[in-house]
C-alpha cells in the first residue's frame, strides 16, 4: 500500500510537470489549470524520504527513487500549495521527531531548494513568500475594513468567514443547532463571482465554518468528535509506522480544515479517508513495531 501511494505521487507529479511544460501561458496558466492534491504530493514526498523499515531498500531502484524525489520536490514548489507544506511538515514532525539528523537533512535540503528558487525564479519565490505571509493574516482575520474591495480580494479566506459569521448570526436557535442544510449558500455580498459562477458560496476555504453553516453546532461537534475518536484509536490501538502515519494524517486534517474545505466537502480528502481506513484495518499488525523513522535521504 505504501508503494502504491508513492507511485500515485509520482503519477501526480508527472502530470503536473508535463502540464507546466506544455501550457503556453507559462507559470500562471499552470497554476490556474488545477491545483495539486495536497495529500497526494505531501504523502508521496514523505514516503519518498521515509519508508517503513520492513520494506526493501528502494521502491523501484536507486536512480528512479532519486529522480522521483527530485521531481516531487519540484512539483511541490511549483504547486504553490500551502496545504501540502503544512501536511508534509506535520507528518515530518509527528513521525520523525526522534531522528533529528534525518529531519535536519530534510530541512537543509528544503532551505537550499528555496534559495535556488529565489535565485533562478525570483518572481515565483517572492509571490510564494508573500502568499505564505498573507495566509497568516487571512486566518487571523482581525479588524479588516470589508468596505474596501481590495481588502476583500487580498484576504478572501477571512472575508468568507466574515460572511459566514454574519449569516449564521441571522439563524434561529434551531437552525444554529441543526444547520440550514447541505444546499445552503453563503451570501458573499456580491463578491461570489470572484471564485464561482453562482450567486453564493457553496463551500468555504474553512471546513469548520462550512460545516457550521450547513449542519449547525451539532455537525461541528460530530466532525470534531470523529477526528478525536480516530486520534484516540490510533494512540491506543495502532503500532509503529502505521500509528505515526495515522496520527500525522489526523492532525494534518484537523489543522488544514481551517484553510480548506474539510473532509466532508473536499474531494482531495478522499486520499485522507483511504489511508486512514488502511491504517485502521492493518494498524494493529505493523511492519515494524519499533519504527522511529527510517530515512533514506
Amino acid at each position: 500500500i505504501y508503494t502504491a501511494c508513492w507511485v500515485i505521487g509520482i503519477i501526480e507529479t508527472t502530470i503536473r510537470i508535463v502540464r507546466f511544460i506544455s501550457v503556453g501561458g507559462g507559470f500562471s496558466s499552470f497554476v490556474s489549470e488545477g491545483q495539486v492534491n495536497h495529500y497526494i504530493i505531501a504523502i508521496g514526498l514523505f514516503l519518498g524520504f521515509f519508508r517503513p523499515d520492513g520494506m526493501n531498500k528502494y521502491y523501484c531502484s536507486s536512480g528512479l527513487d532519486k529522480f522521483a524525489k527530485i521531481s516531487m520536490i519540484i512539483t511541490f514548489m511549483l504547486s504553490f500549495s500551502r496545504s501540502a507544506l503544512v501536511v508534509f511538515l506535520i507528518l515530518l514532525g509527528v513521525t520523525s521527531w526522534r531522528r533529528f539528523a534525518s529531519t535536519l537533512k530534510i530541512i537543509i535540503l528544503v532551505l537550499v531548494g528555496v534559495l535556488i528558487l529565489g535565485v533562478v525564479l525570483p518572481d515565483i519565490y517572492n509571490t510564494f513568500v508573500d502568499k505564505i505571509a498573507r495566509s497568516l493574516v487571512e486566518l487571523a482575520g482581525g479588524n479588516i475594513n470589508w468596505s474596501d474591495s481590495t481588502n476583500i480580494v487580498m484576504n478572501w479566506r477571512a472575508y468568507e468567514v466574515y460572511c459566514a459569521k454574519l449569516q449564521f448570526g441571522e439563524y434561529s436557535t434551531i437552525q444554529k443547532i441543526l444547520g440550514h442544510g447541505f444546499g445552503t449558500l453563503v451570501d458573499a455580498k456580491g463578491y461570489a463571482y470572484l471564485v464561482t459562477g453562482g450567486e453564493g458560496l457553496a463551500v468555504l476555504h474553512n471546513g469548520y465554518y462550512t460545516t457550521l453553516i450547513k449542519t449547525g453546532y451539532l455537525g461541528v461537534v460530530c466532525y470534531i468528535a470523529g477526528l478525536l475518536s480516530l486520534l484516540l484509536y490510533s494512540l491506543f490501538n495502532m503500532k509503529g509506522y502505521t500509528k505515526k502515519l495515522a496520527l500525522g494524517l489526523i492532525i494534518s486534517e484537523t489543522v488544514i480544515t481551517t484553510a480548506v474545505n474539510g473532509s466532508l466537502f473536499a474531494g482531495s480528502s478522499v486520499v485522507f479517508f483511504f489511508l486512514i481506513a488502511y491504517c485502521v484495518r492493518f494498524g494493529k499488525v505493523d511492519i515494524d513495531e519499533n519504527y522511529c523513522g527510517n530515512s533514506n535521504i
